[in-house]
């Protein structure tokens, strides 16, 4: 039986890419929205796993470099890897932990912010938006660090919103 969680995280993630590509002027590769949903589900590993890239997810993608950037006030994990071989860099955000009463909190905080003043109509949910806040000196940090010992890196960015073990892509460890 097909979890109905799955199905609606792959029509987002699906979704989402072709939008993506049709903005960028790219097509639709279905090789790399698998990627990023597998780089997605590393997200939910635990830090140590990630940054030596021994987790189950982590083994089904090319061996890749990275920095977790946690934040305990939040329950937020993020981690931004390099992948040498396709010089790609992941900055990659860990959806719902369902195990966290921190993170269902700030789920249930989803009234949407405004909080680009060069962009009245760009909204942005609440929770992920503080969330984003407690992460991001960090993602920036390791983002600077990575561009700047290698220059021919292409950015990639993804979130799976939540795990689900059942899931055909396994989750963290």
């Amino acid at each position: 039986m097909i979890n109905s969680s799955f199905v609606f995280t792959a029509v987002v993630v699906v979704v989402a890419a072709v939008a993506v590509s049709v903005v960028s002027g790219q097509s639709y590769d279905e090789t790399d929205a698998i990627t990023a949903v597998r780089y997605a589900g590393a997200s939910y590993c635990k830090a140590g796993l990630i940054e030596d890239w021994s987790c189950p997810p982590c083994k089904l993608l090319p061996s890749t470099v990275s920095t977790v950037v946690y934040s305990s006030a939040s329950d937020t994990q993020a981690f931004v890897g390099w992948d040498s071989a396709n010089a790609k860099l992941w900055v990659v955000f860990r959806g719902t932990n369902p195990l966290s009463i921190q993170d269902w909190i700030d789920d249930l905080t989803f009234e949407q912010t405004n909080p680009y003043t060069s962009c009245s109509a760009c909204g942005v949910h609440e929770g992920f938006y503080d969330s984003w806040l407690d992460l991001r000196s960090g993602v920036f940090a390791a983002v600077q660090s990575f561009v700047s010992a290698n220059s021919n890196a292409t950015v990639h960015v993804t979130i799976l919103p939540t795990c689900d073990r059942r899931w055909y892509i396994p989750c963290g460890a």
